[in-house]
């Protein structure tokens, strides 16, 4: 006997409810089991959503009027004692996932129960595919319209001293350059421990606010973290299951394999979209994501779809851009090679 049939109607209405209640769910996945993603844009904020151009400021260095004070009648420099620059950039990166509905697919779904898994089936499709673009992005330069600026934009490798990062122009403020490590070569030379020199440690230091504060996050691709356990494993002693922590495949802090690896005081990430030979090497609190409260990880819609009454289409949205506070203790190294 075959088992009643919801109405179509009541079945769309069901639907709209669930895709309402997922929102929540997204949100959580979207950040989940992402080592590169949760870390570096751990620090995530509301913005203003009906502007185009959102503007922050970054600190521009010391003040260099410091004076050692003697007596009553010392004086003090005030000029060119400003040290904030304004920071912007022109447009959000909009990401929209288009989900299409079928009324008479609906109609066919046997009761309650299938029209539940059909949406938890497209919820999970539409989360993975936005959190592979947004993975993608990261690691991007945002010179498409429309597009996250990601780590080859704030970071680049290429015209140090030259390049204009969210209309900073470096030529004339030195603070606002990133530190460049290129051509480094192979792992078990130059990487870390490498037996003519290691440039991994040198940045490392070189990205520290004199030993004091160093970069707590290093990202790099597949080849890259191989290197690395390879090398490890060369020069380590492992006779018990403990001692897999000490070349960092017992170091992880959740549980779940491969999250993460240390090296000195900060974790090593690895993503296959980030380009072969590089490693960067940042502070995790210069990073931001400014959200728009109106597309964080939310269902627009349903829409009709042009002249076909049987059709309909939802949008997964997130509309997001990222923002840097400081750049010039955050380190990019190419040209790292097995």
């Amino acid at each position: 006997m075959a088992l009643p049939q919801m109405p179509a109607r009541d079945m769309d209405s069901l639907k709209s409810a669930l895709y309402d209640e997922m929102e929540t769910t997204i949100r959580d996945q979207m950040f989940y089991k992402t080592p590169v993603a949760s870390r570096l844009w751990a620090n995530r904020e509301p913005g203003s959503g009906g502007d185009d151009i959102h503007r922050w400021t970054v600190s521009a260095g010391i003040n260099p009027n410091l004076k050692m004070i003697l007596s009553d009648a010392d004086t003090v420099a005030w000029t060119g004692t400003q040290t904030a620059t304004t920071a912007w950039w022109s447009e959000m990166a909009l990401f929209a996932v288009p989900v299409q509905d079928s009324l008479v697919r609906e109609a066919k779904l046997n009761g309650k129960a299938a029209m539940i898994n059909l949406v938890e089936l497209e919820t999970k499709q539409a989360i993975n595919t936005l959190k592979r673009a947004f993975s993608s992005q990261t690691f991007g330069d945002g010179t498409t319209p429309g597009t996250l600026i990601g780590l080859a934009g704030m970071l680049p490798a290429a015209g140090v001293g030259t390049n204009t990062v969210f209309n900073i122009p470096e030529n004339t403020n030195r603070f606002w350059r990133n530190l460049v490590f290129n051509t480094v070569g192979s792992w078990p030379v130059s990487g870390l421990y490498g037996s003519t020199e290691d440039i991994i440690t040198q940045a490392y230091y070189a990205g520290s606010d004199n030993g004091a504060e160093a970069p707590n996050l290093m990202i790099c691709g597949l080849s890259t973290v191989t290197s690395y356990v390879r090398a490890e494993g060369r020069t380590r002693q492992t006779t018990r299951r403990e001692d897999f922590g000490q070349i960092g495949r017992g170091g992880v802090k959740t549980g779940a394999a491969g999250d993460s690896l240390p090296i000195h005081n900060a974790e090593l990430v690895w993503d296959n979209q980030c380009p072969a030979g590089y490693l960067y090497q940042v502070h995790t609190e210069d990073f931001k994501l400014i959200e728009d409260p109106g597309f964080n990880m939310r269902w627009l819609g349903p829409f009709q779809l042009g002249s076909q009454p049987f059709l309909k289409g939802r949008l997964l949205t997130y509309r997001v851009q990222s923002e840097i506070y400081r750049r010039n203790w955050n380190v990019t190294l190419t040209g790292i090679t097995v």
